[in-house]
């Protein structure tokens, strides 16, 4: 499986930078290329089908990724300082925290009902971001793993929803 940066764009007579997955130096090439370029960058990824759809026929999103996706995930999440996701992705997908970065969970409700986070590995790198009223259902589901409760209010848009600009204030406030 090769993997190939289409943007920007190669310049006229130039190749495309491409490289196998298994590729001496693709790791360190990706790093390269997904380094953030300072400390207060905020990255988006995440996989889609054609149509846009984030949720494969298995109900998640590991039916759409291929390895060049996990291997490219893999090279962000170890560059980040934190990994956020939302708490329907942890319900979807049953997951467990990152090897070596921190990883935060947002949600409106508390409810972290299917996580796989290792009591023991979670010490330290697992927060929950959640409203006041969230607390005790976030703690109630987290199982005894241990996470530090972040307390961010609802958005302002009024729809039981976390205000993205909260959360990433949050986390800042954190040093993340």
């Amino acid at each position: 499986m090769r993997i190939a940066r289409a943007v920007p764009v190669p310049a006229a007579g130039e190749a495309a930078d491409a490289r196998g997955l298994d590729d001496e130096g693709t790791r360190e090439w990706l790093e390269d290329l997904y380094r953030p370029p300072s400390a207060d960058h905020v990255r988006l990824n995440f996989v889609a089908s054609v149509d846009g759809s984030v949720i494969g026929a298995d109900g998640s999103s590991d039916s759409l990724s291929s390895a060049v996706d996990r291997r490219i995930l893999g090279v962000i999440r170890e560059l980040a300082d934190v990994v956020l996701v939302g708490a329907g992705t942890v319900r979807a997908e049953r997951y467990v925290l990152p090897r070596r970065t921190p990883l935060a969970v947002a949600t409106s409700s508390g409810d972290l009902e299917g996580h796989r986070f290792d009591p023991d590995a979670a010490a330290g790198r697992l927060l929950v971001l959640c409203p006041p009223e969230a607390r005790d259902r976030a703690l109630a589901t987290l199982g005894g793993a241990p996470a530090e409760i972040v307390s961010v209010p609802l958005g302002a848009a009024a729809d039981g929803r976390l205000g993205g600009h909260d959360v990433i204030d949050a986390l800042r406030g954190h040093g993340l």
